[in-house]
């Protein structure tokens, strides 16, 4: 008996259908490969934007704390009523370059309270400081320096007191601050003079500074010389406002 044809056909059928099936399994392994990769991308897509969001939010609190310093700052800028143009002092300061000195922090603090100045800092020699004094006019001359009971050391001399009284007297000086350790000796000599602010003793970089500081933000707030001093000791330690000294005429004032 011959072999059916029509036997044939469910096996074909399944072969076909199995053939089909391998292809299309082959086709989606792909595919499925290609969403799982996409499905990263978007995730990652979702923590990059969620670290920007962060730091963007950080970047916001930075911003708005610099905001509140800045706002800060400007109010007590406008607390100090700073010198106006009709009414300025001009301040000669002769800084003597010492290592253990903080010029910088000192000029600063002069700075600040808005009164101009000139320094003279480079080769500081009584040359240099009587020639200045005679090309600019100066109601003011402060010192930072050392000092011993010779007087006030320059670059390569020392100004005795004898010396200072002497440069008040012919360019009208109204205010010498010593800024500088023991210049009582040279203060002592201003007692029938115009003022002049000196210390008794060895003070410490950090009160001079402090000090002068205080010192010159009450005076470029009309408070006379003596009103600053007083006022300028009282942020010093009871032991570092006893070093500080003045003496002289000081109701001057801006």
């Amino acid at each position: 008996m011959p072999f059916p044809i029509i036997w044939l056909l469910p096996i074909t059928i399944s072969i076909v259908l199995l053939f089909y099936a391998t292809r299309n399994s082959e086709l989606f392994i792909p595919m499925k490969r290609d969403e799982y990769e996409l499905h990263k991308d978007v995730e990652n897509l979702k923590d990059l934007l969620i670290e920007m969001t962060v730091n963007w939010k950080h970047a916001e609190e930075r911003i708005t704390q610099q905001q509140i310093v800045i706002e800060q700052l400007r109010n007590e800028l406008d607390s100090f009523k700073f010198i106006s143009n009709s009414n300025k002092v001009n301040i000669l300061v002769i800084a003597v370059q010492n290592d253990d000195l903080d010029i910088d922090k000192e000029l600063l603090s002069i700075f600040n309270s808005g009164i101009d100045y000139t320094v003279l800092s480079n080769n500081v020699t009584k040359s240099s400081i009587l020639k200045e004094l005679a090309r600019n006019s100066y109601e003011i001359i402060h010192v930072i320096s050392h000092a011993d009971e010779n007087g006030i050391h320059l670059s390569n001399d020392i100004a005795e007191s004898g010396w200072w009284l002497r440069v008040k007297q012919q360019y009208r000086i109204n205010l010498l601050f010593l800024n500088a350790c023991k210049t009582l000796d040279i203060v002592d000599k201003f007692y029938d003079n115009s003022c002049a602010i000196g210390t008794t003793g060895d003070v410490k970089d950090v009160d001079a500074i402090l000090f002068a500081k205080d010192f010159y933000n009450w005076f470029a707030n009309g408070k006379t010389a003596k009103e600053s001093f007083d006022l300028a000791k009282l942020s010093l330690s009871t032991k570092a406002s006893r070093l500080v000294r003045i003496t002289g005429d000081c109701d001057i004032h801006i």
